[in-house]
């Protein structure tokens, strides 16, 4: 270790306060949160380097200006050791054409979204796959799109995890970025059931109920730039009170469920007035 501990007297004039850990080279590897002492509770780690420096980046802030630059720093210095992306990291280092998309586009409120439609979100940001594993990184619609259309489908294309009846209910899947706003939408024909990974693993249910069953899995393939235009690609899709419809842990969502949720909001909204 480099640097020396903090007293507990500077430690407690900090407030809430971003650390970055430096390695001799210059290199950040990773960045944080806290108060206290917090900065040094890494010590120790046998993942993290020998020899390294703490720096405290900003101090005497509020918890969600801890959080949004924890976030933005994240997002910029893509740290190695951090797990997660950060809290808001969508909100982060974004590109004008990305932000152009998100300020840019009209809301669309989900209560009246056509029905079979699957949306998935795509976002930059480390992923789990399930509980236990090695983290994962995701790229976002961008670097996607850079890649052309071919690209974009085959993200969405699955293997989704669900039964047969939701599977052959999708008729479309609209592609949603990091903002929640649609930017394709896609026409699909009958979804085939997988049981393998395209690597060839096979697919089963982590969980003692499955007893190492195939898991039941689709894949939507003849995937088509949408024939008729869609009234909510270009649009961010909202609850009728504003709020988020696409949970950003949840990997694709249906139209007719968020419509349904919607729809049992406003109830909710034109009691209460």
């Amino acid at each position: 270790m480099i640097t020396e501990v903090l007293r507990p007297d500077v430690t407690a004039q900090l407030g809430f306060y971003v650390y970055r850990l430096v390695t001799t080279t210059g290199h950040t590897f990773y960045v944080g949160k806290g108060t206290g002492s917090r900065v040094h509770e890494h010590r120790g780690r046998t993942d993290f380097p020998a020899r390294y420096e703490e720096r405290i980046v900003q101090w005497g802030l509020t918890e969600a200006d801890a959080l949004r630059l924890e976030a933005a720093l994240i997002a910029v210095l893509d740290p190695t050791l951090n797990r997660v992306s950060g809290h808001g990291h969508t909100d982060c280092d974004l590109r004008t054409d990305t932000l152009q998309a998100r300020l840019g586009a009209a809301q669309f409120d989900v209560s009246g979204i056509p029905d079979g439609i699957l949306i998935v979100q795509v976002r930059g940001g480390v992923y789990y796959p399930y509980p236990g594993a090695k983290p994962c990184r995701h790229l976002s619609f961008e670097d996607i799109a850079a890649g052309g259309e071919a690209a974009i489908m085959a993200r969405v294309q699955g293997d989704w995890t669900t039964g047969a009846a939701t599977a052959g209910r999708v008729r479309q899947i609209a592609v949603a970025d990091g903002s929640n706003v649609i930017r394709r939408v896609y026409d699909v024909t009958a979804p085939l059931h997988v049981t393998h990974a395209p690597h060839g693993d096979l697919y089963v249910v982590a969980s003692g109920k499955s007893k190492g069953q195939p898991q039941p899995r689709w894949r939507f393939t003849g995937i088509t730039v949408s024939a008729q235009p869609s009234p909510i690609v270009g649009t961010r899709l909202v609850f009728p009170d504003g709020g988020d419809p696409i949970k950003n842990q949840i990997p694709f969502n249906l139209s007719w469920t968020l419509r349904d949720k919607a729809t049992g909001m406003h109830r909710v909204l034109a009691v209460a007035s």
